[in-house]
């Protein structure tokens, strides 16, 4: 028993140990992405990009980043203590092509306070009445088309829900972006039964020990 307890505690230490590797590497591999472009867009108005250049190696990303200014906000209070966060609504559609024009892929959604992956730029100044954030919303992961060439076309439409302020809106594409929800989940199921292997590992080597020790003749 002692011999089971020792391997499942093993075990249970390289399980730890392994998961500790797959999230730093897809924290590594997250740092890795490149803003391949950059563009200022008007509200309202439809923009399309010239042809942009990406890696086809990995995977690409559409961002767009927005200056808010809203007089609507979420508190949450936790501690004692109220945390603010504005609250927006802007509606946007944008496709994906290749050089030729053909659609890589489509989204029709919104860059929205509660939604999706959300990055706040700077230092955002909001209170209790509203405030100002520079906030980025990544969206869908794509694979870029075997030329390495794409274009944009975007619309983001102002936010007729809580009535917040575009100051400026900035649309981003990344490309060498790494697709990270495998290598996640196994970390998250590594890092849950690693622990648990061990503690399991540990009680069999205590009773084994003991085991044997109430088995062993007397003088």
């Amino acid at each position: 028993m002692r011999g089971w307890g020792c391997s499942l505690s093993i075990l249970g230490l390289i399980l730890c140990v392994l998961s500790l590797t797959l999230f730093s590497r897809s924290i590594w591999r997250a740092l890795q992405a490149r803003c391949a472009h950059a563009q200022a867009i008007e509200l309202g108005k439809d923009t399309t990009t010239e042809v942009i250049a990406v890696d086809v190696g990995r995977s690409c990303q559409i961002a767009v980043e927005i200056d808010v200014q809203s007089d609507s906000v979420d508190e949450d209070r936790k501690g004692g203590e109220t945390a603010y966060k504005l609250r927006y609504n802007f509606p946007l559609v944008y496709t994906v092509r290749d050089a030729e024009g053909n659609a890589l892929g489509r989204f029709t959604g919104a860059a929205r306070w509660d939604q999706g992956l959300r990055i706040t730029r700077g230092e955002p100044d909001i209170g209790a009445t509203g405030g100002t954030a520079r906030i980025q919303h990544n969206f869908a992961k794509f694979d870029p088309p075997p030329s390495g060439k794409i274009k944009v076309d975007t619309r983001v439409m102002p936010d007729t829900e809580y009535g917040a302020k575009a100051r400026s809106v900035e649309l981003k594409v990344y490309d060498n972006v790494t697709r990270h929800a495998r290598s996640l989940l196994s970390a998250s199921l590594f890092v849950m039964i690693g622990p648990i292997l061990m503690v399991i590992g540990l009680v069999l080597f205590i009773i084994g020990a003991v085991m044997k020790g109430d088995e062993a003749p007397a003088d």
